[in-house]
Order: C-alpha cells, then sequence, then structure tokens
C-alpha cells in the first residue's frame, strides 16, 4: 500500500469512494473532481493497494 499523487486516472475511483464514504445522494461529477485537483494537484493524494485506488484526500 502507498500514497500517490491523485492522476486522472484515479477520479473515476475517487468518485465511487466518495459517494459510498459520504453518502451523498448525487454522486460528484468528474468535471467537479477534476477541478478540485486541478486547483492544487500537489495536495491531492490516493491511497492504493496492488493497483486499486482505497482512498483518497485532498489537502487544503
Amino acid at each position: 500500500m502507498h500514497i500517490k499523487i491523485m492522476k486522472d486516472d484515479d477520479l473515476e475511483d475517487v468518485i465511487r469512494i466518495d459517494h459510498s464514504a459520504f453518502e451523498r445522494e448525487e454522486k460528484r461529477t468528474l468535471e467537479n473532481c477534476k477541478a478540485l485537483k486541478t486547483s492544487n494537484p500537489e495536495r491531492c493524494f490516493a491511497i492504493e493497494d496492488k493497483n486499486k485506488i482505497l482512498g483518497y484526500k485532498r489537502l487544503i
């Protein structure tokens, strides 16, 4: 398991995790997640294990 800088390829998994963890009525959009990541890419991280995203963190 390791922490890495989040990539665009990770965003679908981030959306899935976010929706499940926060029980949102609607999922975040891919555009929304890309905008959050683009605004501060060096502060967006994904937790990965065996090529599977298990979690994420965006530092404010």
